[in-house]
């Protein structure tokens, strides 16, 4: 399930007021989604850097050259980027 749409879903429930009701701070509410979020992908990305790193073809990978930890650097700040555009964009759906 996509990030916008659990967002879009929290908003159609009317979770967030509930939870502003019972005190929670905005800042808090959008921090916990990007925390959320930012596990889940970092997960996929810690085995798509491992897929690439394996050799396949008993003596080379697919990427030889590249430091695992500068692509899986790259791919997180990817990730966040991404949860960013996903959180603008579910302020422009309501339903």
């Amino acid at each position: 399930m996509s990030i916008t749409k659990m967002i879009v879903h929290e908003k159609e429930c009317r979770l967030k007021e509930y939870m502003k009701i019972m005190g929670l701070p905005n800042w808090l509410h959008w921090t916990a989604w990007f925390l959320k979020a930012l596990t889940f992908l970092t997960i996929t990305m810690v085995l798509i850097v491992i897929l690439v790193k394996i050799m396949f073809t008993g003596e080379r990978s697919i990427l030889t050259e590249t430091n695992s930890f500068v692509l899986l650097t790259v791919l997180v700040c990817h990730a966040a980027t991404v949860i960013g555009y996903c959180f603008f964009m579910s302020t422009v759906f309501a339903t």
